[in-house]
């Protein structure tokens, strides 16, 4: 509606920080400022703009000169935006680490002569994810797609033309091999999220079903009661691996009231890639995916 609209404009386009100088040609943009620190090292030889599509920043000559598209004014000022930046700025590649940004996939369509890229950088399922509301479209092609695994790039490629590469976990292939494990300890991976004030929905589908945060952790409160009593059974140690880097918060209290019997140890987040160490030097590794259904 009309009032979402003008939000998401204020948030983007009046509220950021504003550049004031045009931005130069280069040979790369990458759209979203999201994840740059982890694709910086890659892209140091080559001359690079970004695109900041979130509010982080804004380029107030390019907002000046979209505003005189008429796409800006019907509907679309994000999209008129980001092609007035794509003109000045005439890359060679348009590369994101936002791979489930629907946007970025029509960018080919207009701009048949650049090469687009994206990089996945997070599991990908239906519920709450772009595969549950993804349709296919003449208008969608990434050129690269470099992907995780065989199985979510056959699953793009239903919807997305162009070239699934699988390179694995971009922050993991950072990381030298891990070869030695811990023997007496299982990791279990933390997909936490605070629950929603009073009777909120944990989110709503596109299709207007509201998920509730009881329903989409009730498959993750099952496996840690199981989990419980198996590392009392096996005398292992049950190391979760948090989301969040507060090692007293929301996220520990969640653990400790499902937990009751077993030696466990919470381990918050440290950095962007504590979580891929502790995976690398872990023997076992449980975690529970529930984007990909809930019922």
């Amino acid at each position: 509606n009309l009032k979402s609209k003008l939000s998401i404009f204020y948030a983007i386009f009046v509220l950021p920080p504003k550049q004031w100088k045009l931005p130069k040609r280069s040979d790369v943009i990458v759209y979203d400022a999201s994840g740059m620190e982890i694709l910086a090292p890659y892209l140091a030889d080559y001359r690079v703009e970004i695109i900041s599509i979130r509010g982080e920043f804004v380029n107030l000559p390019c907002l000046i000169l979209a505003s005189l598209k008429l796409k800006f004014w019907k509907g679309n000022p994000i999209q008129a935006y980001t092609d007035v930046f794509i003109q000045l700025v005439s890359p060679k590649v348009i590369v994101t680490f936002i791979d489930n940004n629907v946007a970025f996939y029509a960018i080919s369509k207009r701009f048949p002569y650049i090469k687009t890229i994206f990089i996945q950088n997070g599991l990908r399922g239906e519920l709450g994810d772009v595969f549950g509301y993804l349709t296919k479209s003449d208008d969608f092609h990434v050129d690269y797609m470099l992907v995780h695994g065989n199985a979510v790039g056959r699953y793009y490629r239903k919807f997305i033309t162009g070239e699934s590469v699988t390179i694995g976990s971009i922050k993991n292939n950072k990381l030298a091999k891990c070869t030695e494990y811990e023997s007496n300890s299982i990791l279990f991976i933390s997909q936490y999220h605070d629950k929603p004030e009073a009777d909120a929905p944990f989110w709503v589908e596109h299709d207007g079903r509201r998920i509730y945060w009881n329903q989409f952790f009730e498959a993750e409160t099952q496996v840690l009661k199981f989990m419980d009593k198996w590392c009392i059974q096996n005398n292992k140690v049950l190391k979760i691996c948090g989301r969040s880097n507060d090692g007293e918060g929301h996220e520990k209290n969640y653990f400790a009231q499902l937990l009751s019997g077993c030696s466990w140890e919470f381990i918050p987040n440290s950095d962007m890639y504590s979580s891929y160490k502790l995976l690398d030097s872990a023997e076992i590794v449980v975690t529970v995916d529930s984007t990909l259904g809930y019922e």
